[in-house]
């Protein structure tokens, strides 16, 4: 049986295509997060809940032999930085089939009303800062970020300030897309010390940050500096 991998969105089924909705109908194994299940709470089928991902995806490949449907639920698109990689590990290509829904990255770029065919994708959820400092280095014009505790919008703050570049940047902080509490914050270059005093409590867990350059305090062309450590 194919394993069918389907993105969810903050509005649950709301947001799914009513093909999409009846392969989750069908299907007799439903797997993903405590919060990804919760959107079906009706659904009649095992669940499997992912609290640990390795074990969780064992539970799948067994019952993936005894020919169960399955549905594995992931945020967003679940091959940008999401559960797909990790399944596709684990599992044949030709098992697999994905439903993407719209990522959090697309979404924010619509709600800030800014292009991002261009814009420079990072991802510091549970990962180094050392790409992130470098296309800060660059100057990039556009720089979309998925953030964790650690590293969140404040935290970011602190670190390009600490850097001491020529490039202002405003950041956009978009909360909870999707949800009726959607939130979306804009602190200019000369707001970031206000910024970079808030906490972790201060933003939802669920936030991507988006740092627009908006100017240079000098005459530097960015393009033509070497990238020194």
């Amino acid at each position: 049986m194919t394993i069918s991998v389907i993105g969810v969105g903050l509005d649950g089924a709301d947001g799914l295509s009513r093909r999409v909705n009846k392969i989750i109908e069908g299907a007799a194994i439903l797997a993903g997060s405590k919060r990804h299940l919760s959107y079906f709470p009706q659904h009649q089928g095992k669940k499997v809940y992912l609290t640990n991902l390795n074990a969780g995806i064992d539970e799948i490949a067994a019952l993936e032999r005894e020919n169960f449907s399955i549905v594995v639920l992931a945020s967003g698109d679940p091959l940008f930085f999401g559960l797909g990689r990790l399944l596709l590990t684990h599992f044949d290509v030709e098992q697999i089939r994905f439903y993407p829904h719209i990522s959090s990255i697309q979404l924010g770029f619509s709600k800030i009303k800014v292009p991002w065919q261009d814009a420079c994708l990072v991802s510091v959820h549970g990962r180094s800062n050392e790409r992130l400092i470098k296309l800060l280095k660059q100057g990039k014009e556009k720089i979309a970020l998925l953030t964790d505790s650690n590293n969140n919008p404040a935290a970011i703050a602190r670190l390009y300030l600490s850097l001491d570049l020529p490039v202002n940047y405003s950041f956009y902080i978009c909360e909870n897309l999707g949800d009726s509490n959607e939130k979306v914050s804009h602190f200019s270059f000369d707001c970031l010390k206000e910024l970079k005093e808030l906490s972790q409590n201060d933003f939802a867990a669920l936030n991507v940050l988006f740092l627009i350059r908006d100017g240079q305090t000098d005459d530097i062309e960015l393009d033509s500096l070497p990238l020194i450590g």
